[in-house]
Parts: C-alpha cells; structure tokens; sequence
C-alpha cells in the first residue's frame, strides 16, 4: 500500500522520523473551512480554520503557483517530496479535503500536520 493509499482523506497517520508511517488511533483529523475560494487563481480569500493545533504543510503542489499556497489540485497525490517531507518528519499527518463555508462540496485538499505529543 503506498502512502497516499494509507491517507485517505480524514485517515490520520503518524511518522516516526525514519522512514516508518503507521495508523494513529485515536488521533482525529481537523475539519478545514475557507472563507471563499477565487477560481481564476485558484486561491482562498480571507482566511481559513484549522482546529486542534494543527497546521497546514506549504509549498507542495505543483499548480496554483507551488510554494506558494498549502492546497493541493484534486489531480495531486502523497508522493514525491511530499512523501519524502512526510517520512522525515515526526509527527501526526493528514489529508483534509477543503470547503467554503457556502458549499459543503470540497473544493481542494491540504496535508495537516500536528507534532506529537
């Protein structure tokens, strides 16, 4: 199975730093909430949620202007970099799809990060 196989949206994993990512039970995912999105540039305007202590990784897609923005294209997987940064670095992660408050529809999707504890 590979990783973005094992990251189904809302399936929290964790990474041990050296290469291992194993279930997390009991570790529930954030629920992710933009003000409105602008499909020309394919941008969040105003501001966007994320419950718990967790944060949004940035800089991994390749559309939309890459580094610059933490959403991802529904065409992206986990892999490449991503899966790279997500093996190397300790800690809680998770695929979150992305909505606006005005339309339950997810839009886009992210990778929610949280240190463990």
């Amino acid at each position: 199975m590979t990783l973005s196989d094992l990251m189904e949206f809302g399936h929290v994993v964790y990474s041990d730093g050296n290469g291992n990512v194993s279930d997390a039970d009991g570790i529930y995912a954030p629920e992710l909430y933009a003000d409105t999105l602008d499909d020309d540039i394919h941008s969040y305007s105003g501001t966007y949620d994320v419950s718990d202590g967790w944060e949004l990784l940035k800089g991994f897609t390749m559309q939309y202007g890459g580094f610059l923005t933490e959403f991802m294209h529904s065409s992206e997987l986990i892999g490449g970099d991503l899966e790279t940064h997500i093996r190397e670095n300790a800690g809680y992660y998770v695929a979150v799809e992305v909505r606006t408050y005005h339309d339950d529809e997810p839009d886009n999707w992210a990778v929610a990060f949280k240190e463990a504890e």
